[in-house]
């Protein structure tokens, strides 16, 4: 009986002291197990603080290029832009049955514009180093990939454009110089204050058979290509700040799913809001025109300018009506005619002033039914000699259709008999 209590103790002791070993054998491996564990996170947590730092260099680099790459396109915008303008004078240089100094040095301009080549090239040093460094897949999933991939591919569509519009150009230029009359001095198109005043006079035919060529008018035509260059150059502006903001400010997430830039809203049909900005008029979203009674001929080159910080009409009378407007520029036409969606706005804000003061100016837009043997839907403004600003309810232009508008904005003289001159300081849609 003893030996069976004995025995019953040494196992007793025997187990607890299992137990222990067990307890004490499994407390080790876990050690072991949690210390492997946490060293691998340590190491996970150091390679992607690695990979997070080295992305963020090659993001900055980017915005670098970005910044870089906006930079470069100003000079090229600002050209453009000068392009679209002298495209839509041209018509009232053409027309005209002679031609003074300026409207010649006006043509030259223009001749110049598209024969020179201009090119874009965008710096993607960062961008290429990302591809090929191993941690683009880092932005897998974050709003800043498709920004980037957004720049970029607008970045092709510029380069693709611009050969384009060069290829157009440059040929039509070569062709002018080509078939310029052999009569005329080669020089007198773009020095044409050197010819002595019985010569300039002379002349005047040869003038004549260059501007009023079909290859003049072609070439002029070839620049309104520079139109939806001047989109893709702003929209890239619009997805390079928005990259650049989000890099320096460290926020991988920006909401770029509802970024639009200016080419969205031109192939989506919807009218941006500006005609009159600062004084200059916004070519590179709608066409300015001049139009009259007797056709072009209403109007001079100088009748509409740039002067004071304002655009300056100056309309010299004697016929009975004429009219400056802006016409909408889209890729979707009805009947041939182009028109623009702008129901997305309300009013009219327009700050003008006369030269004199009491002038009447009759603002007006036209949709795409409108008929054109009526006088348009318009609302008179009396001005003052000093600027005063408007603003009109769209509603009053009715029924016009402001979802299909062909003429976004007029000012309509009538009766036109009398001289009357007016700047335009602003005019934009709200």
């Amino acid at each position: 009986m003893l030996f069976r209590l004995r025995r019953s103790k040494r196992d007793a002791f025997m187990n607890e002291g299992v137990r222990k070993y067990l307890r004490y054998a499994f407390g080790e491996v876990l050690l072991v197990v949690v210390g492997i564990l946490l060293a691998l996170q340590i190491n996970n947590w150091n390679e992607n603080r690695k990979e997070q730092a080295t992305l963020q260099s090659y993001l900055k680099s980017i915005a670098r290029n970005m910044r870089e790459d906006l930079g470069a396109i100003e000079p090229l915008r600002a050209r453009r832009v000068e392009s679209l303008y002298a495209a839509s004078r041209f018509d009232v240089v053409r027309y005209q049955d002679r031609f003074t100094v300026d409207e010649i040095l006006f043509f030259a301009r223009l001749w110049t514009l598209g024969d020179t080549q201009a090119f874009f090239t965008a710096n993607t040093s960062g961008f290429d180093a990302l591809k090929s460094s191993g941690v683009l897949n880092r932005l897998q999933g974050s709003d800043l990939e498709p920004l980037l991939s957004r720049y970029y591919d607008v970045v092709n569509q510029i380069t693709v454009l611009e050969g384009v519009m060069n290829d157009k150009t440059r040929p039509l230029s070569t062709e002018l110089r080509r078939s310029q009359p052999k009569e005329l001095e080669p020089w007198a198109i773009f020095n044409p204050r050197t010819l002595p005043p019985d010569r300039f006079e002379a002349v005047q035919p040869l003038f004549s058979e260059v501007i009023k060529s079909p290859t003049a008018a072609a070439l002029a035509e070839g620049l309104y290509g520079n139109r939806n260059l001047v989109l893709l150059y702003d929209s890239l502006k619009v997805l390079g700040n928005a990259f650049v903001r989000a890099v320096e400010s460290g926020q991988l997430d920006t909401p770029v799913a509802t970024l639009r830039t200016p080419m969205d809203d031109f192939m989506d049909n919807l009218g941006t809001a500006d005609f009159v900005a600062a004084g200059r008029p916004v070519a590179e979203s709608h066409a300015l025109t001049t139009f009259g009674a007797s056709g072009p001929r209403s109007f001079r080159l100088h009748s509409v300018q740039l002067q004071d910080g304002a655009l300056h009409v100056d309309y010299g009378g004697g016929f009975d009506w004429a009219s400056v407007f802006w016409l909408a520029m889209s890729e979707n036409t009805l009947g041939g005619i182009q028109y623009q969606d702008y129901s997305r706005f309300d009013k009219l804000r327009l700050e003008l002033k006369g030269d004199r003061g009491g002038e009447v100016i009759k603002v007006h837009v036209k949709d795409v039914d409108y008929p054109n043997d009526i006088a348009p839907v318009s609302v008179d403004l009396v001005l003052s000699d000093d600027w005063q600003t408007w603003e009109i309810d769209l509603a009053r232009f009715a029924p016009n259709d402001r979802s299909r508008l062909v003429v976004p904005l007029g000012f309509l003289i009538s009766p036109a008999q009398d001289p009357l001159a007016f700047s335009v300081r602003n005019a934009r849609y709200e």
